[in-house]
């Protein structure tokens, strides 16, 4: 049996993709994800339910145990800081680790390019050697805001902006076709 190289004959090619969006990525972007991604949220929201109860926590022992040194820890401003406090710094902890989290993702903004077929797109990033693909049977969530779409996949994330786009239709028809792939 003999090879297309062999013969001389060229391969045949990949489906050629039905459109290409491009796009500059940055920080920004993927910040926007890690923002708004399922997952982050909900560890947010259990993180700062646990600073809250460490602020009942710090309330309930600052109140029994210095109680005589501290008489004001009566006042309802008082209590509310104590509780509000811990709360506050997990949110400061929470927000420095978003944004480490875009670094990891998108470091400085980089061209892109998202390649897309009727069920499968393909991510090519000028800062990445391969690109990311993911099928509809990857795709796990889709989320449009009014700047964004992003297609999340077991792989990865494809953040794709709105300046991608001809227009908010446009943008709004992408989104709600990979939406109705799910």
């Amino acid at each position: 049996m003999t090879t297309a190289a062999e013969t001389g004959t060229p391969a045949p090619a990949a489906a050629a993709p039905q459109s290409i969006l491009s796009f500059e990525l940055t920080p920004a972007d993927a910040l926007a994800w890690v923002r708004r991604s399922p997952s982050v949220r909900r560890s947010d929201r259990i993180a700062i339910g646990g600073g809250l109860i460490a602020g009942l926590a710090l309330l309930n022992f600052a109140s029994g145990h210095l109680a005589n040194a501290l008489p004001q820890l009566h006042s309802t401003a008082v209590a509310l800081i104590l509780v509000a406090l811990p709360a506050l710094i997990v949110a400061l902890v929470r927000r420095h680790s978003h944004r480490a989290q875009a670094a990891e993702i998108v470091a400085r903004p980089t061209a892109a390019e998202v390649h897309l077929w009727t069920k499968r797109l393909a991510l090519h990033r000028a800062d990445q050697a391969a690109p990311l693909v993911l099928g509809a049977k990857s795709l796990r969530a889709v989320v449009q805001t009014r700047a964004h779409v992003f297609l999340a996949g077991a792989k990865g994330v494809v953040i794709v902006p709105a300046t991608a786009f001809a227009d908010a239709t446009a943008m709004a028809d992408f989104a709600r076709h990979w939406q109705a792939l799910l």
